[in-house]
Formats: structure tokens, C-alpha cells, sequence
């Protein structure tokens, strides 16, 4: 999706709040969550709690929320949790460059976690979780953000990455149809769809599936992204928190 029409969808009007706050959002994931979090400005995603932390695996996250829930809960009361955990678990960062995580079974890893994490809350009867799907990324991108000498020797690292991605998404899916819940798709906001004598003239990888170049450096959104995803969490926040 191009810039322009992203900008055209932030034109729509938000539907009205109808009742009260019967739950607190929170959103517990990694980096991506401080672009959205720099952008709040409604009332609704003025309540959204961000418990965001840097280079955060499902693991980590899953620790941290063993370690704080309980204090949080009786500080802000009963919570939906939208959990935006996997990022971190592909790929591995080695202090300035990404690479694909060589574990042969990390989709599996990573859901079994998302599973504890659900048999964890069920400790927590008032509250609620969604899992959030993964927006692909390119491996690519990022480390020629971080200046890397030859990125493109990453290209088969970033197929097998956006693989992974579609892959853990179904997973994900599949979770949150056994809650009676869904996610809202990031991928489908920078989704580029080709002409078709352009895909009969060169073949295309998955990645040239994909808008990069409405990252900041092929992982994190800029600006107008990050408003997106943010309204579009907002929307179903509203949905899912108040009545």
C-alpha cells in the first residue's frame, strides 16, 4: 500500500466510544511498540499501557510477565493483553547486524511460549489476550540501515525469514480463533502488488511482495506506518475494552 493511501486511511473517522472502559489494553512486545507509542493521541490510545522493551523474545517477555502481572493487575485492574512477541526469536542481533536465528524448530519454540503464556493467564480469569501478528521484515534492509558491507548476501537469509513470518502468522491465527479473538493484518499495509508484465519479466522473491521502504530501517515503521497500526489496534482496543 503506498504512502498516499495510508494517509487517506488516517482521514477516516474514528467510530464513536460507546459505554466505559471495562478492561485496561496492554501491550506487551519489543521495540516496534515505542513508534506506535510516540503517536498516541486519542482517547482510546491515550489508556493503552506499553510494556516495550528492546531486543524482548517471546521468552523474555513471557519471564517479565510471570514476574509483574500481579502487581500491575491490582495497580490498573483486570487487562486485555495484546501480546506483539516473535520478532526477536527470527533473527538474531549481534549488537549492530541481524541474521536468521539457526534454530531448525524456533516457529515451534515460539508458539509453544504464546501457549504457556494463555495457560498462564487463565491464573487471571478477568482478564483477556490477543496475540498480535508479526509484520514482516527484511533482514536485508536492516543491515543496510547499520551500513553492512555487502547486505544483499542476505537475500536467501530474508526469504526464509518472510517464510517464517507467514508461517508463525498462521500460528498465531490459529491461537487466537481458539480465544474468540483476532489480530489486525500489518502486513496487508505495506503489501506492493505488482503489474502483471512486471511479474512475467523478472521473478519475484517474496520480498518484493513487500514496501520496505515504509520502515525506518527495514524492521521499525516511520511516522505514517506507525499511525496506521496504531489506529487500526486502536479500533479493535475500542472494540474489545469498552461496552
Amino acid at each position: 500500500m503506498s504512502e498516499g493511501k495510508l494517509k487517506k486511511y488516517l482521514k477516516r473517522p474514528l467510530p464513536p466510544i460507546i459505554g466505559n472502559k471495562i478492561l485496561t489494553p496492554v501491550i506487551l512486545t519489543d521495540s516496534k511498540g515505542f513508534g506506535l507509542w510516540d503517536q498516541v493521541s486519542t482517547q482510546v490510545e491515550l489508556e493503552i499501557r506499553w510494556w516495550c522493551k528492546s531486543s524482548r523474545t517471546s521468552q523474555k517477555g513471557f519471564t517479565w510477565l510471570q514476574q509483574n502481572i500481579a502487581q500491575n493487575i491490582e495497580r490498573i485492574g483486570n487487562i486485555h493483553l495484546y501480546v506483539w512477541l516473535g520478532t526477536c526469536d527470527l533473527t538474531t542481533y549481534d549488537s549492530k547486524f541481524i541474521s536468521i536465528t539457526s534454530e531448525q524448530n524456533i516457529i515451534q519454540q515460539i508458539t509453544d511460549i504464546y501457549q504457556q503464556i494463555v495457560e498462564f493467564l487463565k491464573s487471571y480469569p478477568g482478564c483477556k489476550i490477543t496475540f498480535l501478528e508479526i509484520p514482516p521484515y527484511s533482514i536485508i534492509d536492516f543491515n543496510s540501515y547499520k551500513k553492512h558491507d555487502n547486505p544483499s548476501s542476505f537475500k536467501n537469509q530474508d526469504e526464509q525469514l518472510l517464510k517464517n513470518v507467514q508461517e508463525l502468522n498462521n500460528n498465531i491465527r490459529y491461537i487466537n480463533s481458539t480465544l474468540d479473538t483476532s489480530s489486525p493484518n500489518f502486513a496487508k499495509d505495506i503489501n506492493h502488488h505488482h503489474q502483471e508484465k512486471t511479474s512475467k519479466s523478472k521473478k519475484l522473491t517474496l520480498r518484493d511482495n513487500y514496501m520496505f521502504k515504509l520502515y525506518r530501517d527495514g524492521i521499525h515503521p516511520k511516522p505514517t506506518l506507525s499511525k496506521v497500526w496504531l489506529k487500526k489496534l486502536a479500533t479493535q482496543i475500542q472494540r474489545q475494552c469498552w461496552g
